[in-house]
């Protein structure tokens, strides 16, 4: 609400549910791609059966409960779980495998996803060797009005530049080159931002 009543000028946003390119109001710089992955705390069923089978099926990770996302929040992560037939619904809640579940409580067994900057903070959680279909990101949404103002260019390019030294040491984390935005209107002398993290 802030960002839409230009209360704010810049919101640094998580992928992949930004604004569509054609947004008649806001413009998507995008600073970083990085893909999603399954994760799980250890101790998780599925590590002793990835031992023994090599791999995992979307089948096998559906047995057990997963991280609950609120509906409409994400439309692009909810479309992707929902087809994989990972989205947690009422009706899936009843196909859970309790035997799988013995002597574990739901916690220990939930399914989450996480990116490669979201492992860093997450604490101890083994990554499955699943990726979902869609790539995350980080985005500096701004106005469109504001698109290319200078100051919001130098925004994107220092946060392109504290993001290098992290895709030095996780390769999959790609830093999104500098693009120009097709609207331009720089006529403002002043602008002032706030960034807002949604995650």
């Amino acid at each position: 609400m802030l960002f839409r009543s230009g209360v704010i000028d810049a919101w640094l946003a998580g992928g992949p549910d930004w604004p569509d390119p054609d947004d008649p109001d806001f413009a998507v710089l995008p600073l970083c791609r990085m893909p999603v992955h399954l994760v799980v705390a250890p101790g998780h069923p599925l590590l002793p059966l990835l031992a023994r089978q090599g791999t995992l099926s979307w089948d096998d990770v559906a047995a057990f409960p997963s991280l609950a996302l609120p509906p409409g929040t994400y439309p692009k992560v909810e479309a992707s779980l929902r087809a994989l037939g990972l989205w947690s619904s009422s009706s899936r809640m009843g196909r859970y495998r309790r035997e799988l579940w013995e002597g574990k409580g739901e916690q220990e067994l939930l399914v989450a996803y996480a990116t490669v900057l979201s492992e860093q903070i997450a604490g101890a959680l083994v990554r499955l060797p699943l990726t979902l279909p869609v790539q995350s990101g980080e985005a500096l949404v701004v106005r469109r009005q504001w698109a290319e103002h200078p100051r919001l260019t130098e925004l994107a390019a220092l946060l392109r530049q504290r993001l290098q030294p992290w895709a030095d040491r996780h390769p999959e984390l790609e830093i999104t080159p500098d693009r120009k935005s097709t609207r331009l209107n720089s006529s403002h002398t002043v602008i002032s931002y706030a960034v807002f993290c949604l995650k």
